[in-house]
């Protein structure tokens, strides 16, 4: 669908407007990022590629321009050169013509996934763990993607003592790195998502549980969790972000790289890289979907509660991810 410069605008302004480090600053960060972004055919992936970074700069920072436009316009670079080598048949438009109601749930081999990952996720790094992609037609070809989820086990820490079950070896499945192709039909993601839901109670009946994280400050709302009947269990704290010479980094990595995510100990041995975010985030949203109707239903009745991530202190980095034997699916 040809994107106007009026919807476009639209779309933009009603994405930031609930963000609380631009929504005080009044309209004009939000619209010299319209100016930057221009009416890219990716630009809502370029846009949550610059959310994730605009954290970092301070309100001055924000109220500048030129920021403003240097930042959009690296991130695009940045983009573009993820994308450089992979095949058009990942990268390219889907076919016009494909029904979600002829679709194949399928297998994706981990290269492919790996690609789709770095491509078509705001987050661009690859995920382990099994890639369950919807097919337009059976045969798994690349070109025939239309949507893509990865399973992996539970293993975080603070999660595995709050949800229920989760301790049972196979139990609770994380799902990650849920993205649709460009041009795939409408309501992709949660027909998608049911498939998921069929394929697991008839093949994995152990599953009994599948989380996912939701990320408000970077304009998700959700809406797709709430029409495939997930369940907000939690809202989980949000520290802060990190970043290493500017480009955002998970709390797994920084965690891999210096043996902790505590900002004043990487601060104190001057791991200079290494920097914070310094406007205020939103909770994460963590949804669950009970494959069982009982759980399900006593889910919904439960109350959302509270939760914060471990602050990983230096000599701990072993114990922070525990890993759980893996279920027979992965």
């Amino acid at each position: 669908m040809r994107v106007t410069a009026v919807t476009f605008e639209k779309s933009v302004q009603e994405l930031l407007a609930p963000l609380p480090f631009l929504a005080p600053m009044g309209p004009l960060p939000c619209a010299r990022l319209i100016s930057a972004l221009g009416t890219a055919s990716n630009w809502r992936l370029l846009l949550r590629r610059v959310l994730l970074h605009l954290p970092r700069f301070s309100d001055e920072q924000l109220n500048d321009a030129t920021v403003l436009e240097e930042e959009v316009h690296r991130r695009a670079a940045e983009l573009s050169q993820l994308r450089k080598g992979i095949p058009e048949s990942v990268l390219g438009p889907r076919r016009p013509d494909a029904c979600l109601h002829k679709a194949v749930l399928e297998s994706v081999p981990n290269d492919i996934a790996g690609l789709v990952h770095r491509s078509w996720h705001y987050l661009a790094t690859a995920r382990n763990g099994v890639h369950l992609g919807l097919y337009a037609r059976p045969g798994g070809r690349p070109e025939d993607l239309l949507a893509l989820a990865t399973l992996s086990p539970l293993d975080v820490p603070h999660l595995l003592s709050i949800v229920p079950d989760a301790r049972h070896p196979g139990s609770a499945l994380v799902v990650s790195r849920l993205v649709a192709a460009e041009g795939a039909p409408r309501n992709t993601i949660s027909h998608t998502m049911g498939r998921i839901f069929t394929w697991l109670r008839q093949n994995h009946s152990d599953v009994r549980v599948l989380l996912s994280y939701l990320n408000p400050n970077l304009a998700f709302r959700g809406s797709v969790y709430r029409a495939s009947n997930w369940h907000l269990l939690m809202r989980e704290i949000k520290r802060c972000v990190y970043y290493i010479d500017g480009n955002y980094v998970t709390d797994r990595e920084v965690i891999r790289r210096f043996g902790t995510n505590d900002p004043d100990a990487l601060r104190r041995h001057g791991a200079g890289q290494v920097s914070t975010s310094v406007q205020p985030l939103q909770p994460l949203d963590v949804f669950a979907y009970f494959l069982h109707l009982a759980e399900r239903r006593r889910a919904h009745a439960a109350c959302v509660r509270d939760t914060s991530p471990i602050l990983v202190r230096e000599g701990d980095a072993a114990a922070i991810y525990e890993t759980q034997r893996k279920p027979a699916l992965l």
